[in-house]
């Protein structure tokens, strides 16, 4: 899956820094609940009203790019595990979190 235009904030499991003008705290606890949860080569991008920096409110939309495939089973469990960590880190706030993966297999 390409770049989604206009996206502020992308990682990778194989780099931490996130620092782009004035959100990298934020950015830095997003890496760390992506890091506590998904698998190596998985990229995360910020879309949706947060995409400028200096628009307020609104809640926090992210699309998760798992790097492998994931058997659904897998792959609900580490959504749930991501969003928790988020709330963890991040305090109860308004995250949306979109998953896409190369393939979704049902579990053997």
């Amino acid at each position: 899956m390409s770049r989604l235009p206009g996206c502020c904030a992308q990682l990778r499991l194989s780099s931490r820094c996130l620092s782009t003008k004035g959100c990298a705290p934020r950015r830095a606890l997003i890496a760390q609940a992506t890091l506590d949860a998904w698998q190596p080569g998985t990229r995360v991008s910020l879309f949706g009203s947060r995409v400028d920096d200096d628009a307020r409110g609104g809640d926090i939309d992210l699309l998760v790019e798992a790097g492998e495939p994931l058997q659904a089973d897998d792959l609900v469990r580490r959504r749930g595990a991501f969003v928790a960590n988020l709330y963890k880190l991040m305090g109860e706030r308004r995250i949306d979190v979109v998953v896409a993966s190369s393939g979704v297999s049902a579990p053997s």
